[in-house]
C-alpha cells in the first residue's frame, strides 16, 4: 500500500499511474529518451510514500519503521496519565507494575 504526502489518500500497487515521459527539453537527447514516473492515482502528485495499517486503529500511515499512529500513541499516553493519576501512582511505580505483567 502507498500513501500519498499531498491528499493523504491510500492506495495499493495496481492504482499507481504509471507515466511514460520524455523530458528532455526540445532538441536535447537524455540517454534512452523516456522516462518512467508514478503518480498517485487521486491527485496525480508524484510524492508518495508505502504505507502500514497502524496496530490499533488501522488507518493507514507511512512506514517509517513505526506501527501505531501518532493520534494512537497521543491517546495511549493520556490514558496511561489517567490511570497514573487515578490511582496516585509515580511514573516509577507504574512501570514497575507493566514489567511485572510482561
Amino acid at each position: 500500500m502507498y500513501k500519498c504526502n499531498e491528499c493523504g489518500k491510500v492506495f495499493d500497487r495496481d492504482e499507481v499511474v504509471e507515466i511514460h515521459d520524455d523530458p528532455s527539453p526540445a532538441g536535447v537527447s537524455l540517454p534512452s529518451g523516456h522516462y518512467t514516473f508514478y503518480e498517485c492515482p487521486h491527485c496525480g502528485s508524484g510524492d508518495f510514500d508505502d504505507a502500514v495499517e497502524c496496530e490499533v486503529c488501522g488507518d493507514y500511515i507511512v512506514d517509517d519503521g513505526e506501527t501505531i499512529c501518532e493520534d494512537c500513541i497521543s491517546k495511549i499516553r493520556n490514558d496511561i496519565v489517567d490511570l497514573r493519576k487515578r490511582y496516585g501512582i509515580s511514573v516509577q511505580q507504574f512501570a514497575d507494575i507493566v514489567e511485572d505483567m510482561e
